[in-house]
């Protein structure tokens, strides 16, 4: 059970948009900032890439839970005069802290507060990647006048059970990539330090399993988070049904978790929902199909 729950981390590694991306022609990179906000007991840890002051930020969260947030570099191209981008290394994850006790979904919502506050930024558009979308829509749910929208990737489902579902296909695709080489037979063992396990299993997020940068996880680390909402009973249903505002879906049709992406889209009742459906692309967008992927979301923004 503790492998399983470890293999449902989320992620990827990034690469730029190449040079012929409108994103990329559009935005110089600015230079980033570190900032460490005190959190009571721990610190969190995030990077500020641009002026928050200038306009409305898009703060990102990876996903997980237990990765880092290097994996999403990728989205510093989309920093603008109108938004800075802001990378966030979630409780336990990267350089942020790790508190005693077990951890809700309002502490991960008072964490981002937190972030918004420091960067003195009244609302910012928020963006969830696989597990990571959970933490985002019930920062909307909770903290309504502070979300000027949601951007989701390959979000998981609202609901555990709808999770183990969508996470059946895992195992036979695993077993199918270890037969073909690509995945090693013998895994390392899960321990407070995923990185390797999550390196070694990443091809399985991958439309192209042999993309060469599979196994590099962005240069994220992970951490074994076990204070997290349970994986077995989550359920954000009801924080879900109340975000009224805009919301982007983006779905990638080959990522292994098959349909997963498109139920986000149904659980968002009262919103405004664009979706966005990336044909050639797995779970790992951000290296696999970073030009399509900034392109959406750059869109979507303006």
């Amino acid at each position: 059970m503790l492998r399983t729950a470890a293999l449902i981390a989320v992620v990827a590694c990034h690469s730029p948009p190449p040079p012929s991306s409108p994103v990329a022609q559009s935005t110089a990179l600015p230079v980033a900032r570190e900032l460490t906000i005190q959190r009571g007991s721990f610190t969190l840890h995030a990077t500020v890439h641009g002026d928050p002051a200038t306009g409305i930020p898009l703060v990102a969260l990876p996903g997980g839970p237990g990765l880092s947030a290097h994996y999403l570099d990728a989205l510093v191209a989309l920093a603008t005069p109108a938004h800075a981008v802001v990378l966030v290394d979630p409780r336990g994850t990267g350089a942020s802290g790790s508190p005693l006790g077990d951890w809700t979904f309002d502490d991960y919502s008072a964490d981002l507060a937190a972030v918004l506050d420091a960067i003195k930024a009244p609302r910012a558009h928020v963006l969830g990647h696989s597990f990571a979308a959970l933490y985002a829509i019930a920062f909307a749910a909770s903290h309504r006048d502070r979300i000027a929208s949601l951007v989701l990737v390959d979000s998981v489902p609202v609901t555990a059970a709808q999770l183990a579902e969508d996470f059946s296909a895992f195992p036979k695709r695993l077993a199918e990539l270890q037969e073909q080489g690509l995945v090693a037979r013998e895994l390392p063992e899960p321990t407070a330090d995923c990185t390797a396990l999550m390196r070694a299993v990443a091809p399985v997020w991958y439309a192209d399993p042999s993309w060469p940068t599979a196994t590099e996880l962005g240069h994220s680390t992970c951490r074994m988070i076990d204070r997290t909402p349970t994986l077995s009973t989550y359920d954000v249903t009801a924080q879900a049904a109340r975000y009224t505002g805009r919301a982007l879906v983006i779905v990638p049709e080959r990522s292994v978790f098959g349909v997963m992406g498109s139920r986000i889209a149904a659980s968002l009742t009262s919103a405004r929902v664009e979706t966005q459906r990336l044909a050639a692309c797995g779970h790992m967008v951000f290296d696999e199909c970073p030009a399509p992927t900034l392109a959406a979301i750059d869109a979507f923004l303006r």
